[in-house]
């Protein structure tokens, strides 16, 4: 009992970031929604201490907002205590963090506002494997044999023309269920993709999404 303890004692120190590191990830998580499909990156110090998936959350959650981390009572309880905000269900959080890939019915789920109140709607902080900038020729690093390189287009306000990115470790089933939950714009959920790398990609509500190729890497 004290090992565990003292790992979530040490977890909550980590998570606990300093007012510059806080408007550091607060600028960068927010140019990304600025900038569809566009990386940018959070701070590597933070990257090296905490998951990447939880650092927009402990930078912009605190005691007026819930969360939902998915899957993951242990690392709610330190968002917590890191934060104070408080947990809440997937259906009525204010922020949702995930490390497993969610389901068509867990999209469909969230909070998505209203025409006269879309800050209401979800903020949703998604992890994946890697995130790259074009076309699936990256040189993938950490994907195992047998997953999905997806292709994904986007088009819309902040982004000139379209821009294209490569993802793994999501399904195309996310994609169509987060374009289909933005359908009642300006209702809908703003949702940033964070890679284990620190990369991050923002998708706001007002961006069409389009899965233009998805290929399965080999077996070796």
């Amino acid at each position: 009992m004290t090992a565990v303890s003292d790992a979530t004692a040490d977890a909550i120190v980590a998570a606990r970031l300093s007012p510059h590191e806080s408007q550091l990830v607060f600028r960068r998580v927010l140019d990304a929604l600025a900038r569809p499909g566009r990386l940018a990156w959070l701070p590597a110090d933070v990257v090296r201490r905490v998951p990447p998936a939880f650092i927009p959350a402990l930078a912009l959650c605190d005691l007026e907002v819930t969360h939902c981390v998915v899957d993951d009572p242990w690392w709610g309880a330190v968002v917590e205590a890191a934060t104070g905000s408080r947990g809440a269900p997937l259906d009525e959080a204010s922020w949702v963090v995930t490390k497993r890939a969610l389901t068509p019915d867990d999209v469909a789920s969230l909070v998505r506002g209203t025409a006269h109140a879309p800050e209401r709607g979800t903020r949703l902080v998604h992890s994946c494997r890697e995130l790259h900038m074009g076309a699936g020729d990256q040189p993938w690093s950490s994907t195992e044999a047998g997953a999905s390189i997806m292709t994904v287009e986007v088009s819309g306000p902040g982004v000139p023309q379209v821009r294209r990115f490569t993802v793994t470790g999501l399904h195309r089933q996310f994609f169509d269920a987060l374009s289909h939950a933005n359908r009642g714009f300006p209702a809908g959920v703003d949702t940033w993709l964070v890679a284990d790398s620190g990369a991050v990609i923002g998708l706001p509500r007002t961006t069409r999404i389009d899965v233009v190729d998805c290929t399965t890497r080999g077996e070796h």
